[in-house]
């Protein structure tokens, strides 16, 4: 069974004392992909949904979520479609991603 979680986002730039940028608070099914989870960020910010989409460990941004890259080996490598990968096993309490 779903439950339903809440993601505070946050859209900055690296200096937040001079741009706190905007932010959202979102409640979403925890079953959801991450394809799914960057529909609703479309849709929370008012985006026309282009553009690829990236999902990275905020502490270690080595650690490659998923992405939506059309390359078979882009240029971090390996590929992780995003459509694959459930956000339950990745979103814990107090979790950063980017």
């Amino acid at each position: 069974m779903a439950s339903v979680i809440q993601l505070k986002v946050f859209l900055t730039r690296k200096n937040r004392q001079e741009d706190p940028g905007i932010d959202r608070r979102l409640l979403i099914l925890d079953n959801i992909n991450f394809y799914d989870l960057h529909c609703i960020l479309q849709i929370s910010f008012g985006w026309c949904g282009v553009g690829l989409h990236e999902f990275r460990d905020f502490f270690d941004q080595e650690d490659l979520i998923c992405n939506d890259y059309d390359a078979e080996n882009g240029s971090h490598g390996m590929i992780y479609h995003s459509q694959l990968y459930n956000i339950k096993g990745y979103l814990k309490p107090n979790a950063l991603i980017t």
